[in-house]
């Protein structure tokens, strides 16, 4: 299993230091394992299988982190936060961009609130 974390410098200031470019890449990647973690703790007491789980962190935007990622993928899996229409449109939609342009099975997965 190969979970990807995306994170986007969006001020200019953040692409001319690449030590808090670093930084947050690993603040993300830790953010990301810790909830793969979680979600593998809940999945595993129905199923003690062992996973092994790859945790990789890139920076730019999330639908691309994770097409680019999914090239040899079985099966991709995304979360929806449900934002609602009106968000959706404007922020758009990682999972939609998922969906429509993965050449591999995508699976939805709705997140609950937390």
């Amino acid at each position: 299993m190969r979970a990807v974390a995306a994170y986007d410098a969006l001020h200019p200031a953040f692409r001319d230091d690449p030590e808090l470019l670093a930084r947050m890449g690993s603040d993300v990647e830790a953010e990301a394992a810790a909830a793969i973690i979680r979600a593998l703790d809940q999945a595993t007491k129905t199923n003690p299988a062992p996973v092994s789980v790859d945790h990789v962190a890139v920076e730019g935007p999330a639908a691309e982190a994770i097409l680019g990622h999914a090239e040899d993928a079985q099966l991709i899996v995304v979360g929806t936060h449900g934002k609602g229409l009106v968000r959706r449109i404007l922020l758009g939609s990682v999972s939609r961009r998922v969906l429509n342009d993965a050449t591999r099975p995508v699976a939805v997965v709705d997140l609950p609130e937390t």
